[in-house]
């Protein structure tokens, strides 16, 4: 085979492959599947990111679908999933995790646990607001928080920051009266509030959360104390619980 001939086929070569390359790149088959359950087959002829995709259908026919209307679709270049994007109606999220705290001025920090979950309404794009209830444990005592709760999304990506505050009221009780110099007979609760902040992962039909909050507990604990007088004395110790919490949820 001459070199001149070696020459012209490698030229038809990449002239072919160049026209393949620009004829499924202009016509780009996919599969849709629409939130309404329905699907449509076809040939992208436009597709505007996070706007709308038009699709031919039939040869002729043209449609054009927004881009919250779609469930998924898949072509050969490009792969699209929508994920949660619920910013009406109802919406629950519950969380659960870990509170560091100080039992006492004189103890080391120490983690115990909280789980939360909030009901409520998605008051406008981004923000929601609901009723909650929680239990935390601090140490030899435990709290019932009832709370309003506020949330907001800041931004409308797949994954966005968010913030939260709480503030409400906590019934307390004991969790141990065994104790070397006094025994805690009763806890009274007091003003619960928390502030916090995380980020929110999109997913299909719900979100994950991871939350770093300060959460704020008053309380007063009753004690009897034998330890100078053979009649019983009764001390009471007003304290403030101010943690750190590291939680995670989901949100429906």
């Amino acid at each position: 085979m001459s070199n001149l001939s070696r020459t012209l086929i490698i030229f038809f070569g990449i002239m072919l492959f160049i026209s393949a390359d620009k004829a499924f790149s202009q016509h780009t088959l996919a599969k849709i599947r629409l939130i309404d359950g329905s699907k449509i087959r076809g040939i992208i002829v436009e597709n505007k990111i996070d706007v709308y995709i038009k699709v031919l259908i039939l040869d002729s026919q043209q449609v054009v679908i927004s881009y919250d209307k779609i469930k998924w679709f898949r072509s050969i270049s490009f792969k699209y999933r929508a994920y949660i994007s619920k910013e009406t109606g109802y919406f629950n999220e519950t969380s659960a995790g870990l509170i560091f705290l100080k039992s006492s001025e004189f103890s080391g920090v120490s983690a115990d646990w909280t789980f939360h979950t909030v009901n409520g309404l998605w008051v406008q794009s981004g923000i929601r607001t609901g009723l909650g209830v929680g239990f935390d444990r601090y140490g030899e005592t435990s709290a019932l928080p009832i709370y309003v709760s506020g949330k907001g999304d800041i931004g409308s990506g797949r994954v966005v920051p968010v913030l939260n505050i709480n503030l409400g009221y906590a019934p307390m009780w004991v969790k141990s009266s065994s104790s070397v110099w006094t025994d805690i007979d009763d806890v009274k609760g007091g003003m619960y509030w928390e502030i916090g902040s995380g980020i929110k992962i999109k997913g299909i039909n719900s979100a994950l959360m991871f939350y770093l909050a300060y959460k704020h507990q008053s309380g007063k604990l009753i004690y009897i104390d034998n330890w100078w007088n053979e009649s019983s004395s009764i001390l009471v110790e007003k304290r403030n619980f101010r943690n750190i919490v590291f939680a995670m949820g989901v949100a429906f």
